[in-house]
């Protein structure tokens, strides 16, 4: 079913999405996480299994998404004019591409 968004927040007030949200920026630093932990994000809006090939891939620079933490990729190239976002609605920590 599709929705009317002008219909749903008629009346809403409008807020900055930048006031709502807070920029993390952890990394793997410490390697705590192992390829076990690795996830890749589609244009779905959903974590997924990577398809990268991680033969001899430092995870060290990897970030860190938290449960109830959106991770979002800003590169479309190869998406088109569709971004890549997920929520993690796990109780797991995930790390993603940097």
């Amino acid at each position: 079913m599709a929705y009317d968004v002008t219909k749903i927040f008629q009346g809403a007030p409008r807020v900055k999405l930048g006031e709502l949200i807070v920029e993390c920026d952890l990394r793997n630093s410490d390697n705590n996480y192992t390829l076990n932990d690795l996830k890749g994000i589609s244009i779905e809006k959903k974590f997924i299994e990577t398809k990268a090939n991680m033969d001899g891939v430092s995870l060290t620079s990897y970030k860190i998404v938290k449960p109830k933490w959106i991770s979002f990729v800003p590169v479309t190239s190869r998406n088109g004019n569709k971004i890549s976002l997920a929520f993690n609605d796990t109780k797991n920590t995930f790390i993603v591409s940097s």
